[in-house]
């Protein structure tokens, strides 16, 4: 079993890396062979490769990113975060987020899988569509 330090170190990987605008940093807290689910409308992903596109997708349109894990929830080789924060796209625009990332953790401490939970955000959206002009 994985311990609750290598889980949390993992997770705050990821954490960090996303409001660092870091894509190798996003791409390196997963397995090479690690899955992503609920990814706008694929879903599964899965590999490195994969992983980067999403990864360049969500981040480059940022100015400023600041999430943070409001709750986390560790249990077996996994842990569920509640989280929260704002994004600011390179444009100006801003926008709330909030959601529940659901992870396994491996015996290397690299996320294997992910499973994103958000619902709809249309501030979110409109962010993403104006950086994407």
């Amino acid at each position: 079993m994985v311990s609750q330090k290598v889980i949390r170190a993992a997770i705050e990987a990821y954490f960090s890396a996303n409001n660092a605008l870091d894509v190798e940093g996003f791409v390196n807290a997963f397995a090479p062979d690690a899955s992503m689910y609920n990814v706008a409308e694929i879903s599964p992903i899965t590999g490195h490769e994969a992983i980067r596109q999403v990864a360049r997708q969500m981040l480059l349109p940022c100015e400023e990113t600041a999430v943070t894990m409001d709750k986390i929830f560790i249990t077996g080789n996994g842990a569920a975060i509640f989280y929260s924060g704002h994004l600011t796209a390179k444009n100006g625009r801003t926008a709330q987020v909030e959601g529940i990332d659901v992870f396994e953790v491996n015996d290397e401490g690299k996320i294997q899988s992910i499973r994103l939970y958000f619902g709809p955000n249309p501030a979110v959206a409109a962010l993403y569509e104006e950086a994407a002009k």
